[in-house]
């Protein structure tokens, strides 16, 4: 079981036995510490891929009842789904590192401080009118709080000799957004076959009411 936040808490299931751990995985996950991090709520870019032509496409969370579909800022999941196009692409080499700007037309260096970016949204189709970007700092927040959460899980699988996962469930509303088949590519979780990862909402707050009654 992973819940994930500003900190990652994670729960092995083994023989009955539960054991878990608490991980310091950081905001990144919430859309902080991000060049262009928002919080998840209409006009945030949840999902971002590359289509079959290799153009870069993104879709934002909608407001009920609104057309503009134009793009603020990244949330969690965002970033997530960001990390996970720009590595499948080769945009973002195995070390974390963006290829040479120039490269690629999304690649680029940040005017200002000359350090490496991808343009995921142009400031004319943003609610801004500022490009929004995913930097190389970025890139370096996400592979922190990987590193912690893995860290997190590796931990608990190697004290209770555990070789193989049935299952992943991911709590949280965080959770509830994430698209397993990105959390796989980028190695937040160990490699499990995608349709053994469930999301299972607020885990919390049923474990609470559990509880209770």
């Amino acid at each position: 079981l992973v819940d994930l936040g500003t900190n990652g808490e994670v729960v092995l299931a083994k023989d009955g036995v539960l054991t878990a751990t608490s991980c310091a995985t950081g905001p990144v996950y919430e859309g902080a510490h991000i060049r262009c991090g928002v919080r998840a709520a209409p006009g945030a870019i949840e999902r971002v891929w590359f289509d079959p032509k290799g153009a870069l496409r993104w879709a934002t969370i909608p407001a009920e009842g609104e057309r503009d579909r134009r793009a603020v800022g990244l949330c969690g999941s965002g970033v997530i789904s960001t990390v996970t196009a720009l590595v499948g692409a080769g945009l973002i080499r195995p070390d974390g590192g963006f290829v040479a700007p120039g490269t690629h037309e999304r690649v680029r260096r940040d005017a200002a401080t000359g350090v490496a970016e991808a343009l995921l949204v142009k400031g004319m189709a943003t609610r801004t009118g500022r490009d929004v970007v995913f930097t190389q700092q970025d890139v370096r927040s996400v592979q922190l709080g990987k590193a912690a959460l893995r860290a997190g899980i590796e931990i608990l699988l190697r004290e209770q000799g555990v070789r193989e996962l049935h299952r992943i469930y991911l709590a949280g509303t965080f959770g509830n957004h994430l698209e397993p088949r990105d959390i796989v590519a980028i190695g937040l979780v160990p490699p499990v076959p995608v349709e053994r990862i469930e999301s299972i909402g607020n885990a919390a707050g049923d474990g609470a009411r559990m509880v209770l009654f």
